[in-house]
């Protein structure tokens, strides 16, 4: 199909679409006359980005959804919240102008504005009229990435009353601490987020059809061991028990406990079986050794042993690669501070 018809069934001009061709979006082929012909999949591509672009997106943001489209919820909201913060500086410029307008005489030059106090302009970026008529959606994003293992379902009515019912679990955690996992997750690539979401879902799945559990039960010594020795990653647990460890640990368990999850993916239900065995195995096993006491003492007893499926040692054994350890320390401190 030649660049006219595309622009008609798209309603994107044909410099836009030169432009999404020259930004590598799409990849037409390009016929003897220099003339390109565009496939039947790159129109729906130019659809999608029409989209994107009418709801404020950047390039680069389309570009890294094409990179790591399994991001994609977290992309629509990083630029869902940058859109907000853009909104609420804009309306500080506005009132600032309007509060000049209406302070100088009609015949007003530079001094006059130069007279103006500074601290009357206002600086800092206030969101609350914006929250009021949009408020913040960044439960779903951070509901999304904690079950990236157990996405991978084809959703049906039955299903959406579920996340619905999931997500408000979540909500009902974090109520006091979103905030603090909302920055620290912004502050992630998008090569993060897929990394943190694959090493997950590879990890669940293979756990759920494991026969032995002997090499899990090591993983999860190692992990405690690994904790032990390294004070980066002992500062981040400290720093992150509380606001975030804590409500993540909370929001399996009663999620668990109302058969939520594992109705929306069966996979969560054979995942709690196994780890509940490797629990049970580990436990054991750091009674024969020291490890326990020198992993209480290096967290500052901000750990707690039980054989709960859902309580520390779950958040140990999937600590190292989960979306919240991927921020630096410094990043961490920031969001906690």
């Amino acid at each position: 199909m030649r660049i006219q018809e595309v622009s008609k069934k798209t309603g994107l001009s044909k410099k836009a679409i030169h432009f999404y061709v020259n930004e590598g979006l799409i990849q037409p082929k390009k016929c003897e006359n220099n003339y390109y012909e565009f496939s039947d999949q790159e129109i729906m591509i130019l659809n999608q980005i029409h989209l994107f672009r009418m709801s404020g997106l950047s390039i680069q943001t389309i570009k890294e959804i094409y990179n790591y489209p399994a991001a994609t919820n977290f992309f629509l909201h990083r630029s869902f919240n940058q859109l907000k913060m853009e909104i609420a500086e804009k309306i500080n410029q506005l009132e600032n102008l309007e509060m000049i307008l209406e302070t100088i005489p009609p015949n007003g030059t530079p001094v006059d504005v130069g007279q103006l106090p500074l601290v009357q302009m206002k600086s800092e970026i206030d969101t609350s009229r914006i929250d009021q008529m949009h408020p913040s959606i960044d439960e779903r994003m951070i509901t999304i990435l904690l079950l990236a293992p157990f996405m991978h379902v084809q959703v049906d009515e039955y299903k959406t009353y579920l996340w619905d019912k999931i997500f408000n679990d979540l909500k009902y955690q974090f109520k006091d601490n979103l905030s603090i996992l909302t920055k620290l997750i912004y502050t992630l690539s998008g090569t993060q987020i897929r990394e943190s979401s694959i090493y997950q879902f590879n990890l669940m799945n293979e756990l759920a059809s494991a026969d032995t559990l002997d090499k899990y039960v090591d993983y999860m010594m190692d992990c405690i061991a690994q904790m032990c020795t390294d004070t980066e990653l002992q500062q981040k647990w400290k720093l992150l028990y509380l606001p975030v460890l804590t409500p993540v640990k909370n929001f399996f368990k009663r999620t668990s406990e109302k058969k939520r999850i594992s109705q929306y993916n069966p996979l969560f239900e054979q995942c709690s079986s196994q780890l509940a065995i490797i629990i049970n195995q580990t436990l054991k096993r750091l009674a024969e050794t020291e490890l326990q006491n020198q992993l209480l003492n290096c967290l500052d007893h901000q750990f707690t042993f039980s054989e709960d499926v859902y309580n520390d040692l779950f958040l140990l054994f999937t600590f190292h690669k989960s979306i919240y350890a991927q921020c630096s320390l410094q990043d961490i401190n920031n969001a906690v501070s």
